[in-house]
């Protein structure tokens, strides 16, 4: 390696020369390689004039100008190997940590830096697959990241198409409008919005009962405990939404539960 242009933490340009590496070989063989073309156009050029008077034979002609078309060829493949010689940043971003020293030994394998859009981020987070019929594309979504109170826009790029059969969730990916501040990798908490309904019932997480087949909770009727059978809709942080099972009103048990039998004499010491 004879060059190395890395500016840690600073932005490159498309087409900016990060890295170059030896080339005065191939270089001294290009300048062989274009002595000997002006040599065979000079060969071309006088047996074309003979040919014309009949003082060579179309055979010999072909012959230097298929070599003038072989010197062009070889000249072309050693510019494109000189090119590899240089690394060039194929896009607009912005520099990671240098990996490598002046005069260090690369090859095509070696990890030098790492390049970051400085255009946009994409945000990838996972839905349970009982909502993956209600996502569409284009849909805003908002996030927070670790660390920061601020709240990002992005919007639904893609799907991909599966349930995955471990976690039965759908991956989603999703474009940040805004990427300015963010960090690739950061962890992210995302709001999305997968209805419009304004009236929903919404219990603390604690005082759903998980069975095998189903999901109870229980409710205080007439100072004795009743467990009923519920349907769950979109979870929230600490509440969750109940479709089918209890009405506006009634009253939920959501501490010592572990404790309670069907039927059972309830007292509440805090009713909320």
């Amino acid at each position: 390696m004879v060059r190395l242009n890395l500016p840690e933490g600073r932005l490159v340009r498309k087409g900016d020369l990060l890295l170059k590496i030896f080339d005065d070989d191939l270089k001294t063989q290009l300048r062989k390689l274009e002595t000997q073309l002006k040599q065979s156009e000079i060969t071309e050029q006088r047996l074309a004039e003979l040919l014309k008077v009949k003082g060579v034979s179309q055979q010999e002609y072909d012959l230097a100008v298929l070599q003038t078309q072989t010197f062009r060829a070889d000249i072309e493949l050693l510019r494109v190997n000189i090119s590899k010689t240089e690394l060039r940043a194929p896009y607009d971003g912005i520099l990671g940590l240098r990996r490598i020293s002046p005069g260090a030994y690369v090859t095509p394998a070696t990890a030098i830096t790492t390049l970051r859009s400085a255009s946009a981020l994409k945000l990838d987070f996972a839905v349970p697959e009982k909502y993956s019929q209600q996502l569409r594309i284009g849909q805003p979504l908002e996030f927070k990241v670790e660390g920061s109170a601020a709240t990002h826009k992005a919007t639904v790029q893609a799907t991909e198409q599966r349930i995955a059969e471990g976690s039965r969730d759908l991956q989603v990916r999703a474009t940040v409008a805004n990427s300015k501040g963010l960090l690739p990798g950061a962890f992210a908490e995302v709001s999305l919005a997968l209805g419009n309904n304004v009236s929903v019932l919404l219990i603390p997480n604690q005082a759903i009962i998980p069975q095998a087949r189903d999901k109870k909770v229980i409710l205080c009727k007439d100072g004795k405990a009743k467990f009923v059978v519920v349907k769950t809709g979109v979870r929230q942080a600490g509440m969750i939404e109940i479709t089918e099972g209890i009405q506006a009103g009634d009253t939920v048990c959501t501490t010592g539960i572990l404790f309670l039998r069907p039927d059972a004499r309830v007292t509440f010491s805090k009713v909320e």
